[in-house]
């Protein structure tokens, strides 16, 4: 989360006379600014545009900070007053307080954003109900590249026309259609051609997220890292219960990516009952969660959770028939945790599909399925890293539907 905000001194509630003319003059100068030495204001000039407060002779910059104080609470009816109310006890100056924030946040999460100093930054760090408090900066839009990445970029051909009376139908389990993923505020009616409606399913509850709820005691969670040996997204759970992190142990899929909703760390089961034994055996067990790191690999290549070929019940057929991204994939998740990376067949299928709608919809829309099959199979690209099973792992290879346009020659296959 960013504002794009300067970081400004604050200004006195008041300007003396004297301070007024000497601003004045000092305006033809430079840039006129407000400084705050051991709780009293001065004025201060310059030309470079510093901002920030001097004390005991040495200048103290002001920033903007995040505040965040976790989920959202039940009734947040009262929540700019709260943030307004912590604000002004760090600060000691209500009128000060209210100049200094940026802005409250209300819908996701509960957080502010204000201008502060450091030792501003510590009393609020310290204050019950705040998770953390950080700088604010200037961050890179995080989305998912997969479209990049098979060279569907936004300069392609396109046919607006068609693509406005095209009808994707996605048949998932566990999709949570209150995601704001799904908001189809802005879109115009469905074509006329569309027979179907919008109803909810029998004893749906739109989520299926696990984690067992009852089994911990809160008074140990709180405060404290908890270690789970096994892996069933238990950081939401720990997280409700005060928990400051998480470690869990899980040999499946060790060559993909987690995002957790607290500080968490995966280890293998051997790590991990090696850690619980340490916890066991120890006084006082310390734990430090370090920070993730970013780590180039070769792709595409297909992951260990990816189901192999042939089909089991007729050995004739010859499966998967392609891959498209599935690894890593930013998208819709839960309530609890309202966007995920998400890996495995959910989210290579929405690509395929797409794919397919694409070619077919957009630009051939006289063309049968076994024409759009092969048109997407032979055109698709070789993996860079080849699977030990081969074709049985990525079948023709990544889908490249740009390619998929114009096959050259069309396989009329069941």
């Amino acid at each position: 989360m960013s504002i794009c905000e300067p970081a400004y001194a604050r200004r006195a509630p008041q300007m003396r006379s004297s301070e007024a003319k000497a601003g004045s003059a000092e305006a033809k100068k430079g840039t006129k600014k407000r400084v705050r030495r051991r709780g009293t204001w001065s004025a201060g000039t310059g030309h470079g545009g510093l901002n920030g407060f001097r004390r005991g002779g040495a200048w103290t910059a002001e920033a903007p900070y995040i505040v965040y104080m976790g989920e959202l609470p039940e009734d947040a009816t009262l929540l700019l007053d709260e943030h307004h109310s912590l604000l002004s006890e760090a600060i000691g100056d209500e009128a000060i307080a209210r100049e200094s924030k940026i802005h409250s946040y209300g819908r996701s999460f509960n957080a502010f954003a204000a201008r502060l100093l450091p030792d501003e930054v510590e009393r609020l760090s310290q204050k019950e109900g705040i998770v953390s408090v950080f700088p604010n900066t200037v961050r890179r839009l995080r989305t998912t590249r997969s479209w990049d990445f098979i060279g569907k970029t936004e300069t392609v051909q396109r046919n607006q026309q068609a693509e406005s009376d095209t009808i994707v139908g996605v048949l998932d389990t566990g999709i949570w259609m209150g995601s704001q993923s799904f908001n189809d505020t802005g879109f115009g009616p469905p074509p006329a051609k569309w027979k179907g409606k919008c109803d909810q399913g029998v004893n749906f509850t739109g989520c299926n997220n696990g984690c067992d709820d009852g089994s911990l005691d809160g008074s140990k969670v709180k405060g404290n890292i908890v270690l789970c040996l096994e892996n069933n997204d238990q950081d939401a759970i720990i997280q409700k219960y005060g928990g400051a992190g998480a470690i869990m142990s899980t040999d499946d899929f060790s060559d993909t990516a987690m995002s957790t909703v607290i500080p968490a760390t995966y280890v293998h089961e051997a790590d991990g009952h090696k850690i619980n034994l340490y916890i066991n055996t120890t006084k006082s067990p310390t734990a430090t969660i370090f920070r993730s790191r970013t780590i180039n690999i070769t792709a595409p290549f297909i992951p260990s959770f990816s189901s192999r070929g042939p089909q089991t019940i007729s050995l004739n057929i010859l499966k998967p028939h392609i891959a498209a991204p599935g690894l890593s994939i930013l998208a819709a998740f839960s309530e609890v945790r309202k966007y995920n990376l998400i890996w495995g067949t959910s989210m290579s299928c929405p690509h395929a599909a797409a794919a397919a709608a694409y070619v077919i919809k957009t630009f051939h829309p006289d063309w049968s399925h076994a024409a759009i099959k092969s048109a997407l199979m032979t055109t698709a690209k070789p993996m860079k890293i080849e699977a030990e099973e081969k074709e049985l792992a990525s079948g023709s290879g990544q889908i490249n539907q740009t390619s998929a346009l114009d096959p050259g020659v069309t396989l009329f296959m069941l």
